[in-house]
């Protein structure tokens, strides 16, 4: 029988946290050697950080892992910098920095989803999870998640963002316990987050390209107590411990931020789901779990969770390069010319008088209009006379102009020369500074469309209850009823086009849709140009395009998968309508009352009245060229050419309701001529002998 102090030992145990087990020493060693890779180059990030905050008077140590912050106080303020020196650092890099950023994030991405198969319901999904990527946009706030990853690329070398399921998001819903004796739990409905962290937040292992390391780290400063609060926490009550760290931290201090460390480690044989660890204060702070990223049916997936973003590569390195590094240099050689021009104007704005020894009577002061005396006696030696100020030296100015012009070299904002007058010169030089955003940018569409796929991935993993997501589609604000993750049928693949990602000011956007409706006189129905231009977006003009090849590459898909005679029927629109034919005799069938019987249903792949049918026969006649056409079966080639041949009779039968239109509006207007009285006609005007009036020719005066 148990005593009283077992019973009471059991139920302290019951309640009391589980022990945190420590963490194990192979994950210790691989984290000390990330540590200890981060550390070497930690310290010009830090730099790097110090400029972008406008604080330039720091430097790197001898042993080049730790930085000095030079005095910039000076006596009179308490500090060690004598008053007349100047310590000011120039922010130029914010406007480079804001530009930078603004310019990657300004537009919104333009998401492609590509079907699976060839399979119609794939198709329509695909469709779906485009326009489920264009709510996401909104919904998930990635654009200031793009802003902050793209400012950690620049300034901290580099930026990693990934996708996370946040079950704390509410409406709360109740959950029944396992245990019939306790109340149920309430767990939010969740949604997509983005983490993003910076180049001090993430190790992996040394010596390898970022996408090849089996293994990642994140150390990042969280609240103790958010940390603490969340489900699954083990152990005991932690210690903030981030205000004691330097170098490889996220720079964030405060008296309750704790330094957590997620040991992310991919699938291999020893572990073919993987592992994620959490740890803090030197301990396991939540249960080990499976590698976090997955497939659209929750498989995991070996292949780098979070996605990176680096300003320049650095080929001889595991770690790539940021902006702001290479500007130090040059900025520090222009706060010191412009520093030291201070300093001069200080010295000659402050002027200073010569006089002969003991001639001056009193304290020299700065107050204005004071009285200064003195006796004439003690003048046999000289006269008091201000001291003679030589003219600023020009080489403050041209060393400042030299480091300001090397500032926007670097920073791809080059300044024509005044001596440049060549357009062509001119040309040459942008050029070059585009060509190098451009490879920015393409870099970044990759992690635009890496991200989305990761992302969309969640929402059919978790999207279960019946949700009301809103999209902007071709008309507006659209909503998707009853929405569930299922419904995107496994369609994540998504492309993204680094051409919808280049930013264009309002004038650049009008010109270019202006330029595009003169290109093409009469394509772009008048208020479709005036509605790209009211919403400053030139993408308006070609959503019918777009549409059109959709559907034409629809059609070759299923063209492609012998699946192209098995589509469903659809209905005909008006004037679509045809005889049926009967099948014995050919001849148009009829009913009991002599009528024609009319069709009201046609193939599903017949092409619509409103089809592009120029952009059909292109698409399709490309495809006919193709050596992929001549090694297909000849079903899939008859059908090629049925529907060619169905989009030639309806491109003769729009060519001929063309050609009736004008037929009969010229047939009116003949007849409004006709109409019109058919006598002679006046004499021309002269005017009157009294020039009084007028009066026809030949009239008497």
């Amino acid at each position: 029988m148990a005593t009283v102090s077992e019973v009471a030992g059991k139920a302290l145990d019951a309640v009391r946290p589980p022990k945190a087990p420590k963490i194990p020493a192979g994950v210790q060693d691989r984290l000390k050697r990330g540590q200890d890779r981060l550390k070497q180059v930690a310290a010009r990030r830090e730099e790097a950080i110090s400029f972008a905050a406008n604080n330039h008077y720091v430097s790197i140590d001898k042993s080049g892992t730790s930085l000095n912050l030079q005095d910039t106080v000076s006596v009179l303020q308490g500090g060690y910098r004598p008053d007349h020196r100047v310590r000011r650092s120039h922010d130029l890099l914010a406007p480079i920095i804001k530009g930078k950023v603004s310019a990657a994030t300004q537009r919104i991405p333009g998401y492609e989803v590509l079907p699976a198969s060839s399979d119609p319901e794939d198709y329509s999904a695909a469709r779906t999870a485009k326009n489920v990527a264009a709510a996401g946009y909104e919904i998930w706030d990635i654009k200031e998640a793009f802003r902050r990853l793209v400012w950690n690329a620049l300034v901290t070398e580099e930026g990693f963002i990934m996708p996370f399921w946040d079950s704390s998001v509410g409406p709360y819903v109740d959950i029944p316990s396992d245990d019939p004796t306790q109340p149920p739990r309430k767990i939010g409905m969740g949604e997509v987050k983005a983490a993003v962290y910076g180049g001090l937040e993430v190790i992996w292992e040394p010596g390898v390209r970022f996408e090849e390391s089996p293994w990642f780290a994140i150390e990042h400063a969280r609240p103790k107590d958010a940390v603490e609060a969340e489900e699954g926490f083990i152990g005991d009550s932690l210690t903030a411990d981030n205000a004691s760290k330097g170098l490889g931290t996220n720079r964030n201090k405060g008296p309750n931020l704790v330094i957590v460390t997620e040991f992310l480690e991919r699938p291999c044989p020893k572990y073919p789901n993987g592992r994620r660890m959490i740890f803090a204060n030197g301990r396991t702070i939540f249960p080990e779990e499976d590698y976090p990223l997955r497939d659209h049916e929750g498989n995991v997936v070996d292949a780098p969770c979070l996605h990176r973003l680096y300003y320049t590569i650095d080929a001889d390195s595991d770690r790539d390069r940021g902006l702001i590094g290479s500007l130090v240099e040059s900025l520090r050689q222009y706060d010191y010319a412009s520093n030291k021009a201070a300093e001069y104007l200080q010295l000659v704005l402050i002027p200073q008088m010569t006089a002969p020894e003991g001639s001056i009577k009193g304290e020299v002061t700065d107050q204005p209009g004071a009285i200064l005396e003195y006796d004439p006696a003690d003048l046999l030696g000289g006269d008091i006379k201000w001291r003679d100020m030589p003219s600023m030296p020009r080489e403050f100015g041209e060393e400042r102009d030299r480091a300001e012009r090397e500032i926007g070299s670097i920073a791809l904002d080059t300044q024509v020369p005044a001596s440049v007058e060549s357009g062509k010169a001119m040309s040459t030089i942008f050029q070059k500074d585009a060509l190098a955003w451009q490879d920015f940018i393409e870099d970044l569409a990759k992690v635009h469309a890496r991200f989305m796929r990761d992302a969309l991935c969640l929402v059919q993993l978790y999207y279960t209850e019946d949700r009301l997501v809103k999209f902007r589609g071709r008309t507006g604000w659209e909503a998707i009823s009853d929405f569930k993750g299922a419904d995107l049928r496994g369609q994540t693949d998504v492309r993204v086009s680094a051409g919808s990602l280049e930013p264009l000011t309002r004038p650049a956007i009008e010109q270019r849709i202006m330029n595009l409706a003169q290109m093409f006189p009469g394509h772009f129905p008048p208020e479709v140009i005036i509605s790209a231009l009211s919403s400053a977006d030139p993408d308006r003009l070609n959503e019918s395009y777009e549409e059109d090849e959709a559907r034409v590459n629809f059609i070759i898909a299923q063209i492609r998968s012998g699946q192209f005679w098995d589509l469903p029927p659809r209905k005909a629109f008006p004037g679509e309508e045809a005889p049926r034919l009967d099948d014995e005799t050919g001849e148009p069938a009829i009913d009991e009352f002599g009528n024609p019987i009319m069709e009201t249903e046609l193939p599903g792949w017949m092409p619509r009245p409103f089809d592009g049918i120029p952009v059909h026969k292109m698409r399709l006649e490309t495809f006919m060229k193709s050596d992929e056409w001549n090694h297909l079966e000849e079903e899939a080639q008859q059908a090629c050419m049925v529907y060619y041949d169905a989009l030639l009779r309806l491109e003769a039968q729009n060519a001929q309701r063309q050609a009736a239109l004008q037929s009969a509006q010229a047939e009116q207007l003949g007849m409004q001529n006709a109409a019109k009285p058919q006598g002679p006609k006046p004499m021309p005007s002269m005017p009157s002998a009294d020039g009084s009036g007028t009066a026809p020719v030949g009239a008497p005066a």
